[in-house]
């Protein structure tokens, strides 16, 4: 086979193998970061304390590692999920950077915990 040919049918192959990759890039995009947000209303803890059953918070988050989890507390106490303390009046943010399944302890939720499942 002439050189010239076989450069351009291993050009040819290139832009298609390229072309490829840019159809499905094009056709399956990524969805954008987003923010999985929940709210404790003012009252919660008291409600919690009188022996109510009170679901502000699923007993499974699932989230993507581009995405941040955001909390905020309008209650007048703070609560826990695992390690983080959310003190009244503050909003929580994080994003979770592994892929896995975290299964935390939760002051809010009535089994007391929480799965966090991230993909």
């Amino acid at each position: 086979m002439n050189p010239r040919r076989t450069v351009l049918a291993l050009l040819v192959l290139f832009a298609l193998a390229v072309g490829g990759i840019g159809v499905a890039v094009v056709l399956n995009p990524e969805p954008p970061p987003r923010e999985v947000s929940f709210v404790i209303p003012a009252g919660t803890i008291g409600r919690l304390r009188a022996g109510q059953v009170v679901e502000v918070l699923p007993s499974r988050i699932e989230l993507r590692t581009v995405d941040t989890l955001v909390i905020e507390n309008q209650d007048v106490e703070p609560f826990s999920l695992g390690a983080f303390v959310i003190r009244a009046g503050e909003t929580f943010r994080h994003k979770f950077s592994r892929i896995g399944t975290y299964g935390e302890a939760c002051t809010l939720h009535p089994s007391g915990k929480i799965d966090i499942v991230v993909t």
